[in-house]
């Protein structure tokens, strides 16, 4: 089976269709759609369908058109999100829907997009603040095991109860898609906002538990000294994700342990295998390249989940390749599969121009 994100997609519609004419391609467009016109098993990822939607949400007539599309060539929506499915029922509503009805229904599925994002948006960042707050208590010398370990209680407790942040990340999608559809700015923004706000707390919640350790008395004003500190030195919005970074690099070992039990949590909560492998992959780039938070990152790790799908058909000749494959033109996402997953990145080059394949 063949899966397409919604990149793929507009290659095999037409990006002159949906004036997006002025990529200039890296692939084979005419090898693309002849090979796709020919392939009976082939879909298209509910995740994508939901990208989709809410990138032409104000445009219905090329919603329209594009579900006329995926229709007359047989292109199914595999269901690859847990947060979202599309039932039977919702797919002959996309089909016969006036336009009208599609507008409406597209900021439906922004609602649910959004929902998704700042869902994931939070978990990255509740991830980011614990290691950091690892780290940092932990090569403290003045600090014993055991606070330590009641200050990493501490503040998973006080994550759990932030559920402001969670809001506030929603908040900042919202206005980025009215914005012009600006929402990687804004979450992005929004995100190393709060993520340098629990970097200075957990900084001042340790110079205050070594004044009480020391006997002081004026804790408000050692927790203001350090948070001014902070801000101006180590933590501003533009260096927050470097100062964690170079920190983290000094424990390389646990940093290493961390990615992996991280991967296991999420394949124990139900995300499949080459998903989990993804967040590892973004989780990497945040500690060991210092880069901030890309909205896009999220919906593309969605999509990987196609490609733990197994479907054999036992009737069919062993000759016949019954893998499923993941067919997209993301340079990061190429990059992934390149490692994790030699014959899908094996099939993808068969349709790029040869100076870009990976």
């Amino acid at each position: 089976m063949i899966g397409l994100d919604a990149n793929a997609f507009y290659w095999y519609y037409g990006r002159d269709k949906l004036n997006m004419g002025d990529s200039v391609p890296k692939l084979d467009v005419v090898n693309l759609k002849k090979f796709l016109n020919n392939c009976e098993d082939k879909c298209i990822t509910a995740s994508a369908l939901i990208e989709i939607f809410v990138h032409f949400r104000d445009t219905p007539d090329f919603l329209s058109n594009m579900i006329d599309f995926i229709y007359k060539n047989h292109l199914r929506v595999h269901n690859n999100l847990p947060q979202y499915i599309f039932s039977d029922n919702e797919l002959t509503f996309i089909k016969m829907a006036s336009l009208k009805d599609l507008n409406i229904y597209a900021y439906k599925l922004l609602d649910e997009k959004i929902k998704i994002e700042s869902n994931f948006a939070f978990v990255f960042l509740e991830i980011l603040t614990l290691l950091y707050a690892n780290y940092h208590f932990k090569t403290n010398p003045k600090l014993d095991k055991n606070v330590q370990d009641n200050l990493m209680l501490l503040m998973g407790k006080e994550l759990n109860y932030m559920e402001d942040y969670l809001d506030q990340l929603s908040e900042s999608l919202y206005s980025g898609y009215a914005d012009r559809n600006k929402s990687e700015q804004y979450l992005k923004k929004k995100y190393m906002e709060l993520l340098t706000q629990n970097c200075v707390i957990i900084h001042m919640i340790t110079d205050a538990v070594e004044g009480v350790l020391d006997n002081k008395d004026d804790l408000l004003s050692i927790m203001c000294t350090t948070a001014q500190n902070v801000k101006t030195g180590l933590f501003t919005n533009s260096n927050t994700m470097k100062t964690i970074r170079d920190n983290l690099a000094n424990d390389s070992t646990f940093i290493t342990y961390a990615k992996d039990e991280i991967v296991d949590i999420f394949i124990n909560k139900g995300f499949s295998y080459y998903q989990s492998k993804y967040i590892k992959y973004m989780l990497s780039a945040w500690i060991d390249n210092a880069q901030q938070l890309r909205k896009n990152d999220i919906f593309d790790m969605l999509c990987m989940g196609i490609m733990d799908k197994t479907k054999f058909n036992e009737t069919k000749p062993l000759c016949i390749d019954q893998s499923t494959y993941l067919l997209t033109f993301d340079d990061k996402m190429r990059s992934f599969i390149a490692k994790e997953r030699c014959n899908n990145s094996v099939f993808i080059n068969r349709f790029m121009l040869p100076e870009f394949i990976i």
